[in-house]
This record gives structure tokens, sequence and C-alpha cells, in this order.
């Protein structure tokens, strides 16, 4: 069909390197991306016998293929640059018919996972800043429900995070706890807030600024 994509088409615009094997260790299909990567005319590697041409990547490939599990973030050298392989089966009927070798230069994989590195450092931060804020802190999603309040919050309102958590605002203030919510004004009006509320398990009455994200 004319306009259809073709399984080539879409491999070869992929930036990793992919290779399929069959189930004997035969290369039935490499992409641009590979060429490029491992330095070969993949037109000339169709029907090669992957130890032979990539003898550390073919080890991993005759091993999926023995034990069925899948050979993940293997580091291997390439003629550029290191790289970082992932072999995993292809299965058909119970039984495994073949490979694909999934190849990235350790640089974007350093890359990568510096980047997820730095934000688990950021989470961590703000969930420390969260956590030992003196302010009440109470976040919900986008329909009004709880996500998480603080230990701050907690003592002010009077509550603990599970009794609340999961709830929707809308539900807590007609239970009585609250007799008004920055939240629910911040949904209709779309904008900061800042509201006098008052606690009654707690009895108190307290200022509190409601922000939309």
């Amino acid at each position: 069909m004319k306009g259809q994509l073709t399984c080539e088409q879409i491999l070869n615009a992929i930036s990793n390197g992919v290779i399929a094997t069959d189930s004997a260790g035969h290369i039935v299909l490499m992409n641009k991306a590979a060429e490029k990567i491992l330095g070969f005319n993949r037109k000339k590697t169709i029907g090669a016998y992957i130890p032979d041409l990539l003898p550390m990547t073919g080890d991993l490939v005759l091993k999926c293929l023995e034990t069925g599990k899948p050979q993940l973030g293997q580091h291997i050298p390439g003629k550029r640059l290191k790289l970082v392989v992932n072999v995993t089966g292809i299965h058909e009927d119970n039984r495994i018919v073949g490979t694909v070798c999934n190849f990235e230069g350790m640089r974007e994989f350093e890359l990568t996972a510096t980047k997820l590195e730095s934000y688990k450092q950021l989470n961590e931060q703000l969930h420390a800043i969260f956590k030992s804020s003196s302010d009440g802190i109470w976040v919900s999603d986008g329909e009004g429900k709880v996500i998480n309040i603080n230990e701050a919050s907690e003592k002010l309102n009077g509550i603990k995070a599970k009794d609340v958590i999961g709830k929707n605002i809308k539900n807590i203030v007609e239970e009585g706890l609250l007799d008004r919510s920055a939240t629910l004004e911040v949904l209709t009006t779309k904008r900061q807030v800042n509201i006098v509320q008052y606690v009654s398990r707690s009895k108190k009455h307290l200022l509190l600024t409601g922000t939309p994200v």
C-alpha cells in the first residue's frame, strides 16, 4: 500500500544499531545505524555467522540462543568507540527462533545514565526539602486527588498522611475536616490563590497559598 511504512524504514530510522539473527546465529538483518557504528557493509553481512564477524557479540548471541535468556548491558569494543549491547531472543510457539542485538555507543549510554542519576539526585533533594520543610505542603493532581503531604502538614492539620493520600480534596472538605480548600480554588481559577482555612481537627486557622503547576 502506497505510503505504508516498511519494517526496514522503521529500523533504519532508529539511532541505535540493530542486528537480527536466525536460530543458527546467521545475520538476517542489519540497520544503517549498526552499519555505521560497527563499520560493516550491511549488504555483505547478510547470511554471515555472527561469531565470525563479531566474536564477543556472537558469544552473547549463542548464549541467548542456548539458554533463552537475554544478555543485557554487555560492554564490548567497537571500531570507533566502546559499545553497550543487549541481546534478546525472538520467540515463537515456545521456542527461540532468533535474536535481536541492540548496539548503543558508550557515550550515549553514559549520558543517559548520567541524566537518570541527576534526576534521581534531584528527586532525593526535593524529597528531603519536602519532608523537612516547616511549612505544611499538600501536593494534588489535576483532579484534586491528594498525592502527598509532608510532616508539617500532618502536625498543622492534626491528621496522618495515610488518611488523606488518594482521597479527593473535595471529599475531605465535604467530610468537614477543612472548611475550604486552596486546591479546589486553584483548579477552578487556574491561578495562584491565597486563603484562610479553618481545620476542625486541630482547631487552627491557617493562611494558605495554592499554586498551579
